[in-house]
This record gives C-alpha cells, structure tokens and sequence, in this order.
C-alpha cells in the first residue's frame, strides 16, 4: 500500500487525517485478504435443503457454480482466503477446498486412428482389421460372448474420463450425444466441443474397448451393440477433481445410464484419510454422489 503524505495543510484537522488513515488502512486490508479463486465441495445435511447453505456462501463471499440439491452438495468458488471458516454454521455439515485434490491421469496409451472406408458390419469382431491385436479380447472369448449378443443400444454406457472423439470412425455411430457433457470444475456443459478430448485420448480408447464398432474400421469393442456417452471429467492438464467427479456421478444417474465406466482415482494420495479434516468432506461429497447414482440404478465399473 503506498503511503500518502501531504505538507502544508495546516488547516487540516487531526480528526480528518485520523479518518483518511483509517479509510486507507481498511481499503489496503481488504486489498490483501483477496486470494486466489478457489474451489470448495460445501456440504448440507444429507437429505436436507441447501437453501440455507447456498445463503452462507453468498455470505462468505463466494459463490456457487453448481448446486446438486439432489445429494446436499454445493461446488462454490471463492477469493475469500478464510471462506472455509466463514462459510460455517447452520445449514452447512462440512467445507473443503479442492485445490491440490485434483489427481493426474495415468495415460499411457496411445490410440491408432484408421482412416479407410467405413464397411457393412460383418456381425463378428474378428473380422475386424486389427482384431489380430487384440489378444485380451481372445483371452475373454468375446468372439463366443459376441454370437451370442453385442449388447443392446438401450444400455448407454457413461464413460468418466477425458472425453470422446465424436468423429472417430469407429465411435461416431456408438455415442449418445445428448446424454455427454463436460463436468470439468463440477458444472455442466453440454456443448459438443466441451465434452470431446482436448489433450488426452484416454477417454476414447477407453470407449473404444467398450464399444468399437464392427464396421470394417480399426477393432470392435467387447459389447459393440451398446451406446456410449462421454462425460468428461479430466481437465486440460489431465486432472481429475472431486467436483468433476461428483457432477459425473450425478449426471449419469440423472440421465439413464446403467452403467459407468471410472478408470481413475480422485485423491491424489490414492487412498483417502477419512478422518482427515480436509479430505473428510471430500471423500462425503463423492460418496453421496455415488450413492445417488446407484439408487438410480446405476451401476459403477473402477478399473483396478
């Protein structure tokens, strides 16, 4: 804060300069108590209304980018560096910042796209020009698994990751476009753009192994009779947050999918402290998001 000292104004007042230094003084403290826009997971009563929760937030100087009323659970964003403290009271159960929760995809495969022509299914996967490569889906007889069924295009698959490419030739046919968003940062987008990959094709190679087309292209899937929708929860960086996490949980059971597909972990020590202040509400937040998916019918698939 720059000092301001003025000479020669003897008929200023030692009451006025008090005032202005004092004016000066608050403007320059609530200068610095701005901080960093971060992320907190606010969570209500399970099964109450977070009306009075959304009131705190607003109170605390933050504000809410989502609220999943749903499960009691509010993603809020705020330069307040006490938020967590001021945000407490009744109508709020826990708070917890996210920042630094978001944990890393581990993408190590890489996705050779086919550019020939698009054929007529031939009805078995090991027609399929590449199917040779495929020497786990010999060794889990899907050839067997697929005369008997491909799966059915009423199972929609939502597959939590990086996103998938809705141009790639053996995906395009397979993708529930209205049932894909983007939950990157815990808020909706449903723009097609927002939910296809960015710098990771995690996402679609793992669709792909759900649900490649037998079209002549590439490989097909283990149930390539099966939709899939992309619901992207790993950010630019190829991180994965909590509210990203809690948002794609809640969106799946919203939108009819039976099945997820989570091939990731969401704390960045692998495991979580429960007991742990800061990663207690967290670990809550996620829970009850995949609690409410399950009761939806939703059934959750983690790779391990």
């Amino acid at each position: 804060m720059r000092s301001i000292r003025r000479k020669g104004f003897a008929a200023v007042s030692a009451f006025a300069v008090g005032a202005a230094l004092i004016g000066s003084a608050a403007a320059g403290t609530s200068a610095q108590a701005a901080g960093p826009n971060s992320t907190y997971s606010v969570l209500a009563a399970q099964g109450a209304s977070t009306a009075n929760a959304v009131a705190r937030v607003t109170a605390a100087r933050g504000t809410v980018v989502a609220d999943y009323s749903q499960i009691g659970v509010l993603v809020a964003r705020s330069t307040n560096p006490v938020f967590d403290s001021a945000v407490a009271g009744s109508g709020v159960e826990s708070v917890a910042s996210t920042a630094g929760l978001g944990t890393a995809l581990e993408d190590d495969a890489t996705v050779e796209t086919v550019t020939s022509g698009v054929q007529a299914a031939t009805g078995s996967p090991t027609g399929e020009p590449l199917f040779g490569l495929q020497w786990d889906m010999t060794q889990i007889h899907v050839p067997e698994a697929q005369a008997v069924s491909t799966g059915s295009p009423n199972v929609v698959v939502g597959i939590l990751d990086s996103g998938i490419s809705s141009t790639h030739p053996d995906l395009a046919t397979q993708i529930a476009k209205d049932k894909s968003a983007s939950c990157i940062g815990g808020v909706v987008d449903t723009a097609e753009a927002a939910w296809n990959p960015t710098t990771s094709d995690h996402g679609t190679h793992v669709a792909g192994t759900i649900a490649g087309a037998i079209n002549g292209v590439g490989i097909a899937g283990v149930a390539p009779g099966v939709t899939v929708a992309s619901v992207k929860v790993v950010n630019d960086d190829g991180f994965i947050y909590p509210e990203a996490a809690v948002c794609g949980f809640v969106w799946a059971a919203e939108h009819g999918m039976q099945i997820t597909n989570n091939s990731y972990f969401i704390d960045p020590w692998e495991f979580n402290c429960r007991n742990d202040a800061r990663q207690r509400p967290v670990w809550q937040a996620v829970q009850r998001a995949i609690r409410y998916s399950q009761s939806k019918g939703v059934l959750n698939i983690a790779s391990a």
